[in-house]
């Protein structure tokens, strides 16, 4: 387990919210406020879902899982959506938030699913990511999990082909589908977004040796 500081826990926060801003907005809090989207992220990061990546001290990259056994690497109760955003306007935040939730895949007992994986604007052309990528699937094959699995909005053409890359292939193309999220994701630019799925046991021999034997 990583042992956060509330300065470490900040920088995570302002990480992915740089990168991941329009869907904060959108899909996660609903909200147009920086400033308590990333305290409300920072607050809401789980330990047990995090691998992070430092140089020289600084935090450069990040990366959110989820697995069966741990689904949530964003545990937003309502208690924390009310202490950034009151609560008239919280319960809305907090019901749109596990709509969109239980709109993603379906965790098996076989899935490390991505929730998100980024790299500071400075350290990209690195190799950081490719390293939280090979770092995932190490992780994954320690927990016994077979397939790495990652969804990504149409338009994120590069992050597709880095995926690609790393043996990553293409399932399906999705929309999204429930009527209450239709209109968010269109906000955030993510009403079309494909399923990426990386079979560790035949595209990583590494980790064959990692997953146990049943």
């Amino acid at each position: 387990m990583n042992s956060l500081t509330p300065d470490t826990r900040l920088d995570i926060a302002q990480l992915i919210y740089q990168t991941h801003m329009s869907k904060v907005h959108h899909l996660w809090l609903h909200s147009s406020d920086s400033q308590a989207c990333v305290a409300l992220i920072a607050e809401g990061i789980s330990e047990d879902n995090l691998l992070l990546v430092t140089r020289q001290g600084k935090l450069v990259g990040v990366a959110l899982f989820e697995t069966q056994d741990f689904p949530h690497a964003l545990n937003f109760t309502f208690r924390f959506f009310t202490r950034h955003f009151g609560v008239f306007s919280s319960f809305r935040k907090w019901l749109a938030f596990i709509c969109y939730k239980r709109a993603e895949i379906k965790l098996t007992p076989e899935t490390f699913h991505i929730e998100a994986l980024v790299v500071s604007p400075d350290f990209q052309g690195q190799g950081i990511g490719s390293q939280m990528v090979r770092d995932a699937s190490q992780l994954a094959g320690e927990l016994g999990k077979t397939q790495l699995v990652v969804e990504l909005p149409e338009h994120y053409q590069k992050m597709l082909a880095f995926y690609h890359q790393l043996g990553f292939v293409t399932k399906s193309k999705e929309k999204v589908k429930w009527p209450i999220l239709s209109r968010f994701a269109r906000r955030a630019d993510a009403s079309s977004y494909y399923v990426l799925e990386k079979d560790l046991l035949k595209d990583d021999p590494a980790c064959r040796n990692a997953v146990p034997s049943s």
